[in-house]
């Protein structure tokens, strides 16, 4: 599910939509192996990047360029929240996962 801003925005379609057809064709890849096995566990290609409520993952594409698609697991539920290209490790994580958790919140008031 992607999440819906109060101004009707989908950040994370935006951002599927704004990259490149190979990298999209990827997302989907990884979006059809995890649906199909229920769990991916390629930390190539998917990662928990913290372990608070709510947890906040990260799926990773590097072709052609290193992008991620961060998303918030509750339930039996993904909200993708929006995407990017890679962070840098400590402090860009961070900021993804406060940008996550924030768009997540303001989806779930709508």
């Amino acid at each position: 599910m992607a999440v819906r801003l109060a101004d009707g925005s989908l950040p994370a379609l935006d951002f599927l939509n704004s990259i490149d057809a190979r990298a999209q064709q990827a997302f989907k890849a990884l979006f059809s192996r995890q649906l199909d096995h229920g769990v991916l566990l390629s930390k190539d290609r998917f990662r928990m990047l913290d372990d608070k409520d709510p947890h906040v993952y990260e799926w990773k594409v590097h072709s052609p360029r290193a992008l991620r698609l961060y998303c918030i697991h509750e339930g039996s539920t993904w909200y993708a929240t929006h995407g990017g290209t890679k962070a840098g490790e400590t402090r860009g994580v961070k900021r993804e996962v406060k940008r996550a958790r924030a768009i997540y919140a303001e989806g779930s008031e709508g």
